[in-house]
């Protein structure tokens, strides 16, 4: 995994041991990580719902819970159901490991260890999401299995609204800006879903990246016309930024088409379909 990719990877330490968070602070972001820190279950949890991580390192004692519970908090919600959860534990602690393990946990650690072991455990268990098709690279967002589960769920539920989410003349911008320019759209646009889902949906809200420009976003149904409606007034204002001064003045980009001339595309804007369960 390149240091370029891992800028876009967020791993959450947990633990209320300063010796045992700031050299894995200080480690991971000299691997290029973005870090966050929570110190219990009850920041750990806000931490996660926030920043959607591509993983968590946690000790196996909170102060506020056993770190198992962390980890059947974040397997019981969609958001955060496939997040990798590795477990930092003392030799005195060794004994739960089955019950860690066998609760869903992807690895389990015991001091003392190496930390570039550590490292490469962290690192292996991220790409290993991305291998599997579980989660986009791009913008770290469940995909492929994960988010047809997710919709056939719905067929089983009441109270739902899918918003079918595109971005409209994004190829338009990736030829003329480039590929590096478009995936940071990409990044850009995942972020903001989630802080939509955070202000206006709850905890069980499931964003996932269907393919290229295209997101899906599963919340209550009372909550659905509310979140697609922020998103497209966020999106259609903020996206004006990856623009240059002067695109954004004359409202629009030029690009060649594949004859050789000019045509004139519109800047970005965000396509929102609500889909919402029938009521009862």
């Amino acid at each position: 995994m390149s240091s370029t990719r891992r800028q876009r990877h967020r791993i959450l330490i947990v633990d209320d041991d300063v010796d045992v968070i700031e050299p894995f602070k200080e480690y991971f972001s000299r691997q290029g990580y973005a870090v966050e820190t929570a110190d219990s279950l009850s920041t750990a949890s806000r931490a996660a719902q926030k920043i959607l991580p591509s993983l968590v390192l946690a000790g196996t004692q909170l102060p506020d819970a056993p770190g198992i519970e962390l980890l059947k908090w974040l397997r019981a919600r969609p958001r955060t159901a496939h997040v990798p959860v590795m477990f930092i534990a003392s030799v005195e602690e060794a004994g739960i490991q089955h019950d860690i393990l066998a609760a869903g946990a992807d690895d389990f650690i015991v001091k003392p260890f190496d930390v570039d072991i550590v490292g490469l455990r962290v690192r292996n268990a991220i790409a290993r999401t991305e291998r599997d098709g579980l989660t986009e690279p791009r913008t770290r967002l469940p995909t492929g299995r994960l988010l047809q589960e997710q919709v056939q769920r719905l067929a089983r539920m009441d109270g739902w609204a899918k918003l079918e989410i595109s971005i409209n003349d994004f190829v338009a911008f990736r030829e003329r800006y480039d590929f590096i320019a478009a995936d940071d759209v990409l990044v850009f646009t995942a972020n903001l879903l989630v802080e939509v889902s955070q202000e206006m949906g709850d905890e069980n809200d499931f964003i996932g990246h269907r393919d290229g420009e295209n997101f899906v976003l599963i919340t209550n149904r009372e909550a659905g016309p509310q979140v697609a409606e922020q998103a497209i007034l966020r999106f259609n204002k903020e996206v004006r930024k990856f623009y240059s001064f002067v695109d954004r003045e004359r409202g629009y980009i030029v690009v060649e088409s594949t004859k050789g001339s000019t045509l004139a595309a519109p800047l970005m804007t965000l396509n929102v379909k609500v889909q919402q369960a029938a009521k009862e």
